[in-house]
Parts: C-alpha cells; structure tokens; sequence
C-alpha cells in the first residue's frame, strides 16, 4: 500500500459522527485514548455452549447522543464463527455475544446477532472481518480513526485481551514482511508477542487503525500475523450497517469528477486503486484503456522529434502502469531514448529483451552490442558479436567487432582469425590491416 488512499474512515467526518461524538479525540489522535474504546468479547457457541470462546473488537463508528449511542464494532470474523470455519459457515452456530465494558456482574452489551455482517468469502479472499453494533449502548465511547497506510517505519502498537485477561494489553510490533503461499498473501508476518484471544484487536500506527490481530493461525504456522484494513474499505464503506449519507458517499463523486476529463492513464489507475469496485469503475477502466494508447502515441511521438528526455518520462509511466507493449520495436525504442542520454546501463536490459523476443534481428543484437562497447563488457559484447556473424556471415565489420571484443579480453590468436576474416571480406579496408598488425604485435609477432 504504498499509495497513501487516506480513507480515514474516523469517522467523525467520513461516517458522518456529530461533533458532541467526537469529544475527546483531537485532530492528531493519541494512542492513550485508543484504549477505553477496545472490548472483550465473549462467543457461545452451539458446539461448546459452556466455554465461550474469546476474542477482541473496537469502536469504528458511533452515532446518535453522546450518552446513549449506537456503538458500531470491528472485530475478526473468525473471533464471531470460531477457528475451524470457512466461507459456508453460518452464524446459526452461534448463541450468544457479549461484550464486556467493565468488572461489575453486569457490565457487558449484549449483541443482536441480526446486527452481525461478515464479507463474502471471507475465508477465501483473507477478508477476516466482522461488523456488530449496539444499540442505545448507554455510555459514550470514541471510533478509532481508521487508515489505510501502513507506517513508513513499520512498527506499530497492537490491543488486545489475551485469554482470561480482563485488561486489554499493548503490546509493540513490527511488520516484516507480506505472508508467503501458505497463508493469505496480503497479510502480514509480524514481530510481536501476540496471543490467543488479541484476534480482531486493533493494530495501530500513529495515524490510526491500519489493521487488526489474525490470531487464528499462530498455533499451526507459529506465525504472528495482521490483516491489513485496505482489504476491508469496501465492506466497511458500503455496509448497510452504515448509513451512507456522509462525506464517503460524496468522496468517490468527488474525486471522479475532478479526473474524469483527465488524458492522463495515471489518474484513472489511481481511481481504480481507490475505489476497485466504485460507481465508475467500468468507466474508468474504458478511460484507462484510452488514456493508455494514447500515452504510448505521445511517447512515440517525442522519440521520432528526438525528445529524449521527455520521451523517456512517457515511456517510464507506460511501465509504471502496465501498459507497454512487449514487443522488440517498443524495447529499442525505449532503449534508444535511453542510449541517446547516455544511461547506457539502462539502456541494455531494453535491447536484451528485444533480442529475447525477436533474436534473429540483427538490429537489435547491434544496439545491444553498443551498449556493452560502451560499458566495455567485452565478454558479452563478444557474445553479441558472434551471433552476429552467424546472422550476417560476410559482413566484415561483424569479424572486425568480434575482433575489438577478443583483442581487449587478451584472446590473441581468437582475434587474429576474426580480423583476418573481416579482411578476406574486405581487403582494401585500412583499419582492419591496421587492427591485424596490433594483434600481431600483441602476439609477439
């Protein structure tokens, strides 16, 4: 994620809270704050009816007074369903939900499991998300503030309740990487003393939430894990447990039109990226696929104005967007903008690919050849230059090149046969007698 989508779904502004709800928390949140607004949750299960199972969930969005409001939570889907679950499971398995806000007998929220919205496939695609709320809760609590960014320093804190603990717990952390194959891929692997019943507790950075606790699979992997919330934006934005009257539902609106006439393909990648299943998706997706051929025409363009530089900005987005054609023509060209600069490194893996894709080109094996003259990579000039003898045989120059690149590796008698060839094709030729005698010499002869 490393498109900032500042989504802050905190929700004082994008949900749309009043401002008597927002009390408490300043525009630059503090972390001492987040606390009082994570819970305890108890699961009762028809499967084990006695011993409920455990987990962790957090205020997201609040609505109506500040004394009695509707409290909306996040929390794991896996913490409502139970471990051994999947995408067919159903929650008539489940009993009862509390969640606890105090020590006394009875300080906990009973939850309305019709409240209860769990994504699609959410086993399938790593969505691990579940959204409950309660009505008239009786207190006030803050939303945490929401965000898509992952912090640039890659620690964090994570809140929880680990088993039998009625205190929640911060622990400190630090992502270290995405999950491999044996797990979703979009999570992360984690280093941090997360436990047993901190699973859907928030992961924070300084900007707020960016994800939760995945505690399902510690035990089997011995992995620490957390879910990013970019996997959750849609749920969490075009839930019906939300009403969608706040500044979310004019944000996407917003943004379109101010891109809409846009001829730029970045514009419409980066919609894409935001709002993946929006109200314009289809559209953008046409005005990418416009906007991207025409990049390419410009691109084009500016190389046969030799406008290098300029060229080379276009033909750089063209990768950076996935749009570039893989084609011989389109890698020289985009080498040549770079070989005419200079950047002669960066020009040759473009002819190497050209070579890759039409070998028998022998255009394209002299660019890569230049390239590597440049750079005085003679072992792989001499490898250029042998195919193109093979592909061009009685061409003298071809012999000649092969002879620069043998002479300069200390390959006497290999360059001596080679400059003698280019003669045999080419006797009047000056330069080649005059390359013969400097090999000779080499030679001691």
């Amino acid at each position: 994620m490393g498109i900032r989508i500042l989504l802050f779904l905190s929700l004082f502004s994008i949900f749309g809270v009043h401002n008597s709800d927002a009390q408490g928390i300043s525009a630059t949140w503090q972390f001492q704050n987040a606390q009082a607004s994570v819970f305890k949750i108890y699961v009762w299960q028809s499967e084990r009816p006695s011993v409920p199972l455990e987990g962790t969930a957090f205020v997201i969005h609040a609505t109506g007074s500040q004394d009695n409001p509707t409290l909306y939570f996040l929390t794991a889907a896996h913490v409502i369903l139970g471990d051994s679950t999947d995408d067919n499971t159903t929650l008539d398995r489940v009993l009862k939900i509390q969640v606890r806000f105090g020590g006394g007998e009875g300080d906990f929220w009973e939850i309305d499991k019709k409240t209860i919205r769990i994504p699609q496939q959410w086993a399938s695609t790593g969505r691990d998300f579940a959204i409950f709320k309660k009505v008239a809760a009786g207190r006030s609590c803050n939303p945490l503030p929401i965000t898509e960014t992952e912090p640039e320093d890659r620690t964090f804190k994570a809140l929880g309740y680990p088993q039998s603990f009625q205190t929640v717990l911060p622990i400190n952390g630090k992502i270290l990487g995405q999950a491999g194959e044996s797990t979703q891929q979009e999570w992360y692997v984690v280093d941090a003393s997360l436990t047993p019943g901190m699973s859907g507790g928030p992961v924070i950075s300084s900007e707020g939430v960016f994800a939760i606790v995945e505690g399902r699979h510690e035990a089997a992997q011995e992995l620490k894990l957390i879910v990013p919330l970019g996997l959750a934006q849609s749920f969490i934005r075009e839930n019906i447990l939300i009403p969608y009257t706040s500044s979310v539902a004019t944000a996407e609106p917003n943004y379109w039109e101010t891109i809409k006439n846009s001829t730029d393909p970045e514009d419409f990648n980066s919609y894409l990226l935001k709002y993946p299943n929006g109200r314009f998706a289809n559209l953008a997706k046409e005005k990418f696929s416009e906007t991207a051929k025409l990049l390419l025409q410009q691109a084009n363009t500016l190389y046969e104005q030799k406008r290098w530089s300029d060229a080379e900005t276009l033909y750089r987005k063209a990768v950076k967007l996935a749009v570039a054609p893989d084609t011989a023509q389109w890698h020289t060209n985009f080498g040549v903008t770079l070989y005419s600069q200079g950047k002669w490194s960066e020009a040759e893996p473009e002819f190497k690919r050209a070579v890759d894709l039409d070998p028998n080109q022998p255009n394209w094996n002299y660019n890569l050849g230049l390239t590597q003259l440049q750079q005085k990579k003679w072992p792989d000039y001499e490898a250029t230059q042998r195919r193109l003898t093979q592909l061009e045989p009685n061409n003298a120059g071809k012999y000649a090149e092969l002879a620069t690149a043998l002479y300069n590796q200390g390959k006497w008698t290999q360059a001596e046969i080679a400059i003698r060839r280019a003669l045999d094709l080419d006797p009047p030729n000056e330069g080649y007698r005059e390359m013969l005698v400097k090999v000779l010499k080499a030679q001691g002869k």
